[in-house]
């Protein structure tokens, strides 16, 4: 099984429509941040690390960096 299909880059400013993991730009970096509807946590390296971080308040300082998704 090869790796999911992802969407095209969002600019920062439109946010996701569903709750969930998705990857977001740092800089020249890719990392990964849940989304949970209103808000960014932290972005994290693993996909694992910012869904075990959902729980949690590390709320990301910059709300509006690129991100995509699964599609």
């Amino acid at each position: 099984m090869g790796r999911p299909k992802l969407s095209d880059w969002q600019d920062g400013d439109t946010k996701p429509t569903e709750v969930g993991v998705y990857q977001r730009k740092n800089g020249d970096k890719t990392m990964w941040s849940y989304w949970h509807g209103e808000f960014w946590n932290a972005m994290w390296t693993t996909k694992e690390y910012a869904l075990s971080d959902r729980r949690t308040p590390f709320i990301s300082r910059n709300q509006n960096r690129p991100w995509r998704g699964k599609l």
